[in-house]
């Protein structure tokens, strides 16, 4: 059974008949629009900006102090006679050309003279560069080699070096290649 409305709401509640227009189509916005989707794709697939000369600048002062801290760290490290944690400031793959000796390639023949003496040193850094994931470290250092049962020093010298840093996943640094050679000029034959 239907209800019927009264004749007074019938008209307020039924629809009316309603026949689509067809509008001239403004080219011109349909354009803009194209133009508007195509910049945010783009804008969207495009690399981050550069990082400002301001941001570069904190950045690069702060590596310079965590490679002066690191090589404070070493000094410390030297003078406790911890062989491990001397070990643990070179990469696995770490070389050390060395003034008048063969290079010293990885890790465990870094170690191995360093277990049979007793180390200190003193950085004298001279220049500090940082390059992405890479830095270098020049300057001279003194370093003192002791005997480990008697302490008694075997020699001290004074020479200069060039740290080659590699960034660790952690933010921190490590040797990853190390020359050093003497100022002295070698003996006239």
């Amino acid at each position: 059974m239907k209800t019927r409305l009264p004749s007074r709401l019938r008209r307020v509640v039924q629809p009316k008949c309603v026949i689509p227009v067809r509008q001239p189509v403004d080219r011109l916005n349909v354009s803009r629009v194209l133009l508007l989707c195509v910049s945010a794709l783009l804008a969207a697939c495009s690399p981050p900006a550069p990082p400002t000369v301001a941001s570069t600048a904190q950045s690069a002062a702060a590596d310079e102090r965590d490679i002066r801290e690191f090589l404070h760290r070493i000094e410390e490290i030297f003078d406790a006679s911890d062989l491990e944690a001397a070990a643990s400031v070179f990469t696995d793959d770490a070389v050390i050309s060395a003034h008048g000796a063969p290079d010293a390639i990885g890790n465990a023949a870094i170690r191995e003279p360093m277990a049979q003496v007793k180390l200190g040193a003193r950085f004298n850094t001279e220049e500090i560069r940082v390059l992405g994931d890479l830095a270098y470290e020049r300057g001279t250092y003194t370093l003192t080699v002791s005997d480990k049962a008697t302490g008694q020093v075997l020699s001290t010298a004074v020479n200069r070096h060039i740290h080659v840093l590699q960034r660790q996943p952690s933010g921190g640094w490590k040797t990853w290649r190390m020359m050093t050679n003497s100022p002295t000029p070698p003996p006239t034959p």
